[in-house]
């Protein structure tokens, strides 16, 4: 690859890259209001049931990354967003 090509192809992964926690972030937001509604209704902030089907969706939309890094990388969201409610 050569030095532009692979100049290109940085640019275009830190793109990526910003696109990304734009989008973790926006679920961030999300996730916040379902936690103020869980907690108006008095329902635990964790749904284990949910956060393991959220991971197993992903490791089976994964097409070029391994399915157990795309698990862990949604189980990686998850945990940001929680933190986010429960340490923000």
């Amino acid at each position: 690859m050569t030095d532009r090509l692979l100049a290109a192809a940085r640019r275009q992964i830190d793109a990526l890259d910003a696109e990304i926690v734009r989008l973790v972030d926006r679920r961030a937001l999300l996730a916040k209001e379902i936690a103020e509604a869980k907690a108006r209704a008095g329902v635990p902030l964790v749904d284990a049931a949910r956060e393991d089907a959220i991971a197993a969706r992903a490791g089976e939309a994964a097409r070029v990354i391994p399915r157990g890094a795309a698990a862990a990388l949604l189980r990686a969201v998850i945990a940001a967003c929680r933190s986010s409610i429960t340490d923000g």
